[in-house]
């Protein structure tokens, strides 16, 4: 099951240690939602070469004040690429759903499978 970490305004990050042991158990890509202390949108960035590069992010451009979503996957199905990492971006748009550096209003990550083709229909 994928790894989700909740990261609330005001609370620090989980160390870089404790990211890499997320990624080690979850290692087909990680991915983030941030949102700076008040701003206006949510950025979402999922095109990580690999975690030390989704940790130098983190520390240029996110700070304790703001909030996030990290997301480390371990695939049950689709690709296993950029576009299938989470978060995403609330949208009917498949485009934006796989875009891996874009910019919402509202973005999610869950575990699980969504289907948009339902055979018990």
């Amino acid at each position: 099951m994928c790894i989700i970490i909740a990261k609330p305004e005001g609370v620090p990050f989980p160390t870089l240690e404790t990211l890499k042991i997320c990624n080690t158990n979850n290692d087909d890509g990680c991915g983030l939602a941030y949102h700076k202390k008040g701003g206006k949108d949510i950025r979402i960035k999922k095109d990580f070469l690999d975690v030390d590069s989704m940790c130098g992010f983190i520390t240029d451009n996110i700070t304790d004040e703001d909030s996030a979503i990290i997301h480390f996957r371990l695939a049950t199905s689709g690709l296993v690429d950029f576009g299938n990492r989470h978060p995403f971006p609330v949208t009917d748009k498949d485009e934006e759903l796989r875009n891996p550096d874009t910019i919402t209003d509202m973005a999610v990550a869950h575990n699980g499978v969504f289907s948009r083709w339902n055979s018990n229909k």
